[in-house]
């Protein structure tokens, strides 16, 4: 009786396919679960940053640091503000955000340490101070230091949010612009936020709240139906609202961050981002 001892050319070519269709199921997959497995890291963190900037809040007369502040000797941003609170540079790093090293770094640090990881940014709304290093004297203060009282609605206005860029801002009013005009489809990447956005968890950015609590939400959900962020360029000029037009001071210097109009623009620019990391 003849044995057989081995698969045929044909065998082997139909289990190596059948392999190669399950890894092209199943590797994504993988993919995603580990993608979820660092955007809960991130948010761990980001957590940890928002309890450290309630504490700062609780030292500082109830008020929020600066974005950054250049009018001070040496210039501070926000992430060293706080770094008393977080006592760990591993806090201000996302896993998933490549930007983020010992030599990409927050901005405005005074060239002093402890110098920040990028992967976080302050609400421009929240303000900064804007002076070079030789004119102190003549500080433009952009409404930094705001009273949390000032805040109508903490829990529907974003404190720190992901970014890829080094500013410690998040974003300025005109950074939704394109071209110095409301951004369209076609030019979107021309806007700064465009940039800066981040949204690397399968299209989803962790959010930090002004009352602290962290949310993953979609870019287009900071936009509609209320507006998460702040005064937003070019809705200012039209605006009856002064927190709106106003900006960045509003009427009473600390009250930007309560504008709640929605921007088209900034529509435009948060669907783009979707579309950028959704791909």
């Amino acid at each position: 009786m003849k044995v057989r001892k081995g698969f045929t050319l044909i065998e082997l070519l139909v289990v190596i396919a059948i392999i190669a269709i399950l890894a092209a199921i199943l590797f994504p997959v993988f993919a995603k679960v580990r993608e979820k497995a660092r955007q809960s890291t991130c948010a761990s963190n980001e957590k940890q940053l928002g309890l450290a900037m309630l504490q700062y809040v609780q030292d500082y007369d109830e008020k929020f640091p600066a974005d950054f502040d250049q009018g001070r000797t040496p210039n501070i941003n926000w992430g060293q503000e706080i770094y008393p609170y977080v006592k760990s540079l591993g806090a201000f790093v996302c896993p998933s955000n490549v930007l983020a090293s010992a030599t990409n770094t927050l901005g405005y640090d005074g060239g002093q340490a402890p110098f920040i990881p990028s992967s976080y940014a302050m609400n421009g709304a929240m303000g900064f101070v804007n002076c070079g290093f030789s004119d102190l004297t003549n500080c433009t203060q952009y409404g930094p230091y705001k009273p949390l009282a000032a805040i109508n609605a903490p829990s529907t206005k974003v404190m720190i949010m992901e970014s890829f860029v080094n500013n410690p801002n998040a974003f300025w009013p005109d950074w939704f612009q394109c071209s110095g005009a409301p951004c369209t489809p076609a030019n979107v990447s021309q806007s700064s936020y465009y940039q800066a956005g981040f949204a690397g968890h399968t299209d989803f950015m962790n959010v930090v709240y002004l009352d602290g609590h962290v949310k993953a939400v979609r870019p287009e959900t900071l936009a509609s139906p209320v507006n998460q962020l702040g005064p937003v360029v070019p809705i200012n000029g039209g605006s009856t609202n002064p927190d709106c037009s106003n900006y960045p001071h509003g009427t009473a210097g600390y009250t930007s961050i309560n504008c709640d109009e929605v921007s088209p623009t900034m529509q435009t620019v948060m669907a783009g981002i979707s579309v950028k990391y959704g791909k």
